[in-house]
């Protein structure tokens, strides 16, 4: 049973909307969300005090509390109207609740598609949108295209009494976390949590189970996560992974954020060991 909180997806492109009885939510490609200056809540998306441009997209993308959520896509050169600004969705999406995670997945993915689908990739003909469903079809060689979502597969490794984490050299600071990895064409998730863990940290993995998954919107993937067992001395491929260790629940480096999938993973298999979650650092 659905509650007033929670959003519910639905699909329908839209030309005007009354700020009485839509939210709004303005987005542009590389997961940005346009707040108002100095905001730091999430309340941005209930607040209509700007209209978007003519030449920007609008779909209604679901509906929050009974009330329609519109999503309005901008370009990537859109300049932040004054007293506006464009911020990463990246602290909305971690810190907030489950609907409005649900809600902002489902607007970064809708948004990239809006950008990256404009025209066939079969015959370069401008593409037309589907108003029953979020999916673009080409008026000359039919060509349908739906939002790209890009599978992959995030593993939590431990030995029994120790937790495998990983620096990847994009990693800001000394943050560690779980490997990951994109799952092949062809290729089942199981398979790509073993190819993947050889690949980039040369240990080869047994007893893959299945955890959960996490919509993550940077900008279309799917986090599958799986946990594994593995023996030995971890060693990092130098190219993506710079780092890899053994470390004992005790005693870990600085950690993904809470709400990320992976920050998730390491907590869990902490509260099964019987050790203190750590908490967020500054």
């Amino acid at each position: 049973m659905q509650n007033g909180k929670d959003f519910v997806e639905g699909w329908e492109p839209v030309s005007d909307f009354s700020r009485e009885s839509s939210h709004c939510l303005v987005m542009r490609p590389g997961s940005e969300v346009l707040i108002p200056q100095g905001s730091t809540t999430p309340s941005f998306w209930w607040t209509q005090e700007m209209t978007p441009e003519t030449s920007w997209s609008s779909y209604k993308i679901g509906t929050l509390g009974g009330k329609k959520v519109v999503l309005v896509t901008a370009p990537n050169n859109a300049a932040a109207p004054q007293g506006w600004e464009w911020v990463s969705m990246r602290v909305f999406f971690l810190q907030g609740e489950e609907a409005l995670v649900h809600l902002l997945g489902r607007a970064a993915v809708l948004t990239a598609w809006n950008d990256e689908g404009q025209f066939c990739g079969r015959c370069g003909a401008k593409m037309q949108v589907d108003e029953s469903e979020p999916a673009r079809v080409c008026p000359q060689c039919s060509l349908r295209q739906y939002p790209r979502l890009s599978p992959a597969v995030i593993m939590r490794i431990t030995d029994g009494k120790k937790i495998l984490l990983a620096r990847n050299r994009r990693f800001p600071g000394g943050l560690y976390s779980s490997i990951a990895g994109f799952v092949d064409a062809g290729e089942c998730a199981e398979d790509a949590v073993v190819r993947e863990a050889m690949e980039e940290v040369g240990l080869e993995v047994g007893q893959v189970r299945y955890l959960g998954s996490q919509c993550w919107p940077f900008p279309h993937s799917l986090m599958l996560a799986f946990s594994a067992e593995a023996q030995g001395l971890p060693e990092p491929d130098g190219v993506e992974i710079v780092d890899a260790q053994w470390f004992d629940g005790a005693q870990l480096p600085e950690l993904p954020k809470k709400g990320s999938i992976s920050r998730w993973m390491i907590d869990s298999w902490l509260e099964e060991q019987g050790f203190p979650l750590p908490h967020d650092s500054l």
